[in-house]
């Protein structure tokens, strides 16, 4: 994908840093001012070889490198480049950066041309359509935003068990909060919000499924404890999104939910009340 344009396409790399690519001449013009202390680090990185990946180095190697070399914290966009170059497929060689050839439908994997012919046995086709989805998706996010961020569970009037299906729980409220009618745009807004929702629904699925200590079922229970063990940066950047738990109850009996999150040197305590 081109960092200026977000195009998705064939791109033609930085002679320079052979690591960041641009859809056109342009692009690379206007992109340059913001570009050249991270080619310098990226071509010191690379030495006299290819790639950078040719140099013995780890994506925590590049990513620790260019946070020094950098001063700062790198991006996602530095992060993503590091973990995950551009090399064979198959063979995961970074030579000859020039004549890898991306596949054309996803333009998320490419081939060194020892392995051309047989790279379509590595790249399966639903291999391709879900890479080629989840950059469609990263492009309307960097190009759109999120329209459904303003997403707020409602308070049930009763307990009701959840559908069978993630996509039914918010299709309804997507169709309703997502105004831009963008090809594609509406399904990547319904497969962001469940991914922001997959863990404390899953959660709660599991709960419906196996009951509470003592055999009570969830809807019978008077308080609720969830402890996140493990958690990852995505739980906590969406930790009130745990209040959908708290929702499904009736508004005359919230259930006091606790979430606690334990990860390494950090306990946040969670919210008490109605919702949280």
């Amino acid at each position: 994908m081109c960092p200026v344009s977000s195009k998705i396409g064939n791109v033609k790399l930085c002679a320079g840093c052979k690591v960041i690519g641009y859809i056109g001449k342009d692009e690379q013009k206007e992109d340059w001012s913001s570009h050249k202390k991270l080619c310098k680090v990226l071509q010191e990185a690379r030495g006299k070889t290819e790639h950078w990946t040719c140099n013995g180095l780890s994506a925590d190697d590049l990513i620790d490198r260019m946070a020094a070399k950098l001063e700062r914290r790198v991006t996602q966009f530095e992060t993503d480049i590091a973990m995950h170059p551009k090399i064979c497929m198959v063979c995961g060689s970074g030579d000859r950066q020039a004549a890898l050839k991306e596949c054309r439908n996803c333009f998320c994997v490419a081939f060194c041309p020892d392995h051309y012919d047989e790279g379509g046995k590595f790249h399966k086709a639903e291999d391709c359509s879900a890479l080629k989805t989840a950059a469609e998706d990263y492009k309307h996010e960097i190009t759109l935003g999120h329209q459904v961020q303003t997403y707020s569970p409602a308070v049930m009037k009763k307990y009701e068990p959840l559908p069978q299906d993630i996509d039914m729980f918010f299709r309804e409220d997507v169709n309703g909060l997502v105004s831009n009618k963008l090809p594609g745009y509406q399904e990547s807004e319904l497969r962001y919000i469940t991914f922001l929702y997959t863990c404390p629904l899953t959660v709660l699925h599991a709960l419906e499924q196996v009951g509470l200590k003592g055999g009570k079922k969830i809807e019978e229970a008077t308080s609720l404890t969830v402890h996140l063990v493990g958690t990852r940066i995505a739980e906590m950047r969406h930790l009130h999104g745990w209040e959908v738990i708290a929702c499904r109850y009736s508004s005359s009996s919230i259930v006091p939910l606790d979430i606690r999150s334990f990860i390494r040197f950090m306990l946040i305590p969670g919210c008490q009340g109605s919702p949280c």
